[in-house]
């Protein structure tokens, strides 16, 4: 009773182990264009879903994605962590799988080996469908023991069913199920005809779909293209989908495999065959794929994601049989490959992944209303992501226009070098550069103009374009009450007509309604970057100065102004402005 119950005990661990070495990855990690592509599929009613499903994959896991989201919302993180969720109980059949073939220790490296092969942890947080898929296949195995030990009805409807939610999931499922076929015939070569039952059901359940999908997959176009790839020797071919399995602890997967199949070599008839399935499944499938790429172009490690399968099963097949010296140091070996970060390339697949989750995040605390975005045509980012970032960021919506002029904030989204000249000059005129975030292929920056473009000119020829008056440390906002004793940031922008012969100093001053002064702050033009003497100011540029005024701390509630002077230093003579006080 108490071994039955730390077998529980350690098969939750390791549940949480696995999970935790994905869940703690996830915040952070961008969407790439496809994953964009998913999500966006989602955002409508269960017809629409089936309407916008890609031609080349079926609907079940868009389905099962925009159930989701009306659960946890359209978050990158919700979403991914979906993925996690799904995963996970396909570890937990797979060791149910593998106990019933084996026994419990073998089923337990078989869950750890699975959870850690690199390239399955990255597609189990991927917005994608393989983490349904996988779970999908480890159940119909687990199924496919139960009905071939004992068929009833239930269990070949049951196993019917979850071969036909496969190849709902991706049609690439079709091998999996030519190997759990051949994996029968290896379990009870006798009684293959049981296939009829769960046959038949998956047959008729896929109908549709395979009539829906047969101009595709047969097309010329499509074989025409297929015929085309050029694949490495044979060799050559498995040692790359090796490598792409395992990731930088290949070589440690290599000397586990190499043990493995010491080990089951070395063991009596029926556990050598046991073990030399699961070898026949990883390299015999691979060869499979191989031969037939010409006809379906399925040579590829995410289109064969079932063969992974077999290698995490083939290593524990012989891994539970080592001393417990090797024992140790496989598990040991294992869990390591689950501290190693979640790979892009793995991720992502050359498929492009623009930062947009850090570009919004930070927009979300820098735009302020009216402001307008401008995307150059070199930005690599497809319309159906700006539409997704802005639901997700901006649900009231954001400002996307052609032609920047006449705008005042202008958030310019360009590849820094790249931009189209005739665009960026529109976009620069009559603004100042400011703030920006995000790498130089994906750079957002803010171009700002004046409160006033035509200005205010005073009698020497500075001009004034009005007042930005912000909260000190919440720029983006713009408030219209104060409390006593809080600190106002002022951004005063100023021209000149002409070259200033003189160094002039400017006063803010906070009065009363009946115009006494309560607060003052004077002194030369603070302009970061840019030179205070006004005598050094050129034309056809924009000089912004920057003030902070703290309120004082005891003021009656009412209307307060604020007043600008421009004087000359050394006597305190103010510069007049027609027309105005």
């Amino acid at each position: 009773m108490h071994r039955a119950a730390d077998r529980m005990l350690g098969l939750a661990a390791t549940l949480l182990i696995l999970a935790a070495s994905r869940v703690l990855q996830l915040r952070g990690l961008e969407l790439n264009v496809d994953e964009i592509w998913t999500i966006w599929q989602t955002l409508g009613s269960p017809r629409q879903v089936l309407a916008w499903t890609p031609y080349d994959w079926p609907p079940l896991y868009y389905l099962a994605l925009a159930a989701w989201k009306e659960v946890a919302g359209l978050y990158p993180f919700a979403a991914r962590y979906f993925s996690v969720l799904i995963f996970l109980p396909g570890t937990a059949l797979l060791y149910r799988a593998i106990r019933r073939q084996a026994n419990h220790r073998a089923g337990w490296f078989a869950m750890l080996a699975y959870g850690a092969l690199s390239y399955l942890i990255a597609l189990s947080v991927a917005v994608r469908g393989y983490a349904l898929m996988m779970t999908l296949l480890a159940a119909a195995l687990w199924l496919t023991q139960r009905y071939f030990y004992r068929p009833t009805l239930r269990r070949g409807l049951a196993l019917g069913l979850t071969l036909s939610a496969m190849l709902y999931t991706h049609l690439t499922s079709m091998f999996a199920v030519v190997a759990l076929v051949v994996y029968s015939l290896a379990l009870s070569p006798r009684f293959v005809w049981r296939w009829w039952l769960p046959g038949v059901i998956t047959g008729t359940l896929l109908l549709p779909e395979a009539l829906a999908k047969a101009d595709i997959v047969l097309s010329d176009s499509r074989l025409q293209a297929t015929g085309a790839l050029a694949l490495p020797s044979l060799p050559a071919a498995l040692a790359d989908l090796f490598r792409l399995a395992t990731g930088e602890l290949a070589a440690i997967w290599a000397v586990l495999a190499l043990a493995s199949t010491v080990a089951i070599l070395a063991r009596r008839s029926r556990m050598r065959n046991q073990g030399l399935i699961w070898m026949l499944w990883t390299i015999g499938g691979a060869i499979v794929l191989y031969i037939t790429n010409p006809l379906t172009g399925f040579f590829r490690l995410r289109y064969g994601l079932w063969l992974l399968v077999g290698l995490a099963v083939w290593i524990a097949a012989g891994t539970a049989y080592l001393p417990r010296w090797g024992q140790a140091a496989a598990a040991g070996a294992l869990a390591a490959g689950l501290l190693v970060p979640i790979s892009p390339a793995d991720l992502h697949d050359s498929v492009g992944a623009p930062p947009m989750m850090m570009v919004f995040d930070w927009l979300r605390t820098q735009i302020r209303w009216g402001d307008v975005i401008v995307v150059d045509k070199s930005v690599d980012a497809p319309p159906e992501a700006w539409d997704y970032y802005t639901r997700l960021y901006f649900p009231n919506g954001l400002t996307f226009v052609r032609d920047p002029t006449e705008q005042r904030r202008v958030w310019f989204v360009t590849v820094d070098g790249r931009e189209d000249p005739a665009l960026s000059a529109r976009v620069r005129e009559g603004r100042v550069p400011g703030r920006y975030v995000g790498p130089w292929d994906f750079l957002v920056r803010l171009y700002e103009g004046p409160p006033n473009w035509d200005g205010i000119l005073f009698d020497n020829g500075m001009r004034f374009h009005g007042v930005d008056i912000t909260r000190l440390g919440a720029e983006h906002y713009q408030p219209v009450a104060w409390r006593e004793g809080e600190t106002i940031a002022l951004r005063l922008w100023w021209t000149v007509d002409y070259a200033v012969q003189l160094d002039y100093s400017i006063s803010i001053r906070f009065r009363t309604p009946e115009g006494d002064t309560l607060v003052q702050v004077d002194g030369a033009p603070q302009v970061p970057g840019e030179p205070s003497e006004t005598s050094r100011w050129q034309p056809g540029r924009f000089y912004i100065d920057e003030r902070t005024l703290r309120l004082p701390d005891d003021i009656p509630s009412g209307s307060y102004s604020l007043s600008l002077i421009v004087y000359q230093w050394w006597d305190n003579t103010r510069i007049p402005v027609p027309g105005m006080t």
